[in-house]
């Protein structure tokens, strides 16, 4: 019987499963990857250059805007994250960005994917 380990090398040989890992995970492969703060932030200036209102990117930016300096709220970031995501696919602007956020990145540190 296949281990779990060999059932999933097979599902990505197969390209039947993707592999997502948080900003932590990609910081420590790549130190210029995005956090979720930066990732978010781009993706809202990505739809300030592709026309958003202003009206819609002043409440992405308060809802970005932490009360405290040290402390992100991750209601309002996931709040402004989901605003960003549904401009994005509205103007069919989604992969463009994530490719080039993502595209010339490198696993300088593999260890960690290992």
């Amino acid at each position: 019987m296949p281990s779990l380990a060999d059932n999933l090398r097979k599902m990505l040989h197969d390209r039947q499963i993707t592999v997502l890992v948080g900003s932590g995970v990609s910081l420590a492969t790549n130190p210029n990857s995005p956090n979720w703060r930066k990732l978010i932030c781009s993706g809202d200036e990505w739809c300030q250059s592709v026309g958003a209102s202003r009206g819609w990117l002043r409440r992405v930016k308060f809802l970005l805007e932490p009360e405290d300096e040290d402390e992100d709220d991750p209601e309002c970031l996931l709040t402004a994250a989901h605003m960003v995501h549904e401009k994005l696919v509205q103007q069919n602007e989604l992969a463009p960005w994530l490719r080039s956020v993502f595209e010339d990145l490198t696993a300088d540190q593999p260890a960690v994917l290992e």
